[in-house]
């Protein structure tokens, strides 16, 4: 008890609990000035923001120009909708991996979802039915009903069987609530996500994914190296073969 009261002594004399408040001031004073482009500027020429169009693809030759374009450059900023990098991706590809992976709360919560799921169940298809936006989206092309997922898990479900998988289960991530009656009878696990960065990687660690088209189905298969169907409105699902590995992102 008395080391316990030295320690306190100590903390308060030394300043140590107002030092990591600092810490956490220029923590929060930095991701400030990370999001500003005014206060970003001023740090030229060591930082250098640039922005691209949407419609532009930026390759590893543009990437390489710029970097010799701005010798004094440090830090690259770059906002793009489309950096096409595969080679250099393929190549450090784990590291990405690492760098972009969730925070640890989320990883945790879709983590204990999936093991809890495993319990039960010994292949994991995650489904991802992207809904909300695709009712519009290309006049509802990607837009399927409940009762055609149902139909492709049943599918999906089918196929495996076929090979000698007997304990198949689903993994159900949307931006909308399904009707219950939708997947009665059928392994359908709902998520109960409370933020999409958990649905995401809640996908990525399941054996096999599907959904339509989707840059969020996409990364999911390729952070999780989980073969990935593409759903598109006239699929027939009969062989395991058809979820294919996800190469780049």
């Amino acid at each position: 008890a008395q080391d316990e009261c030295r320690s306190d002594r100590w903390i308060e004399k030394r300043g140590l609990g107002a030092f990591l408040a600092r810490i956490g001031a220029v923590v929060n004073l930095l991701r400030k000035i990370c999001c500003s482009d005014k206060w970003l500027s001023k740090l030229d020429p060591w930082v250098k923001v640039l922005s691209v169009q949407d419609d532009q693809r930026v390759t590893t030759e543009d990437l390489n120009q710029i970097i010799l374009e701005n010798p004094s450059c440090r830090i690259l900023v770059l906002r793009s909708w489309d950096i096409s990098c595969p080679e250099d991706l393929l190549t450090h590809q784990e590291e990405v991996r690492r760098i972009l992976s969730p925070v640890e709360p989320s990883r945790r919560k879709a983590e204990f979802l999936v093991d809890e799921l495993r319990l039960t169940h010994s292949t994991l298809i995650g489904v991802h039915a992207r809904r909300g936006d695709y009712k519009h989206f290309l006049e509802g092309k990607l837009y399927y009903s409940w009762e055609q997922y149902a139909s492709w898990i049943k599918q999906a479900r089918k196929a495996l069987q076929s090979e000698g998988v007997s304990k198949v289960g689903f993994l159900l991530c949307s931006d909308e609530k399904p009707p219950k009656a939708s997947f009665k009878d059928l392994p359908v696990h709902y998520s109960s996500a409370e933020r999409p960065i958990e649905d995401l990687h809640s996908l990525s660690l399941c054996d096999y994914l599907m959904g339509p088209p989707s840059s969020f189905g996409t990364w999911a298969s390729w952070h999780g190296d989980a073969p990935r169907l593409i759903l598109e409105s006239d699929a027939c699902i009969t062989d395991r073969k058809q979820f294919e590995p996800t190469l780049y992102c």
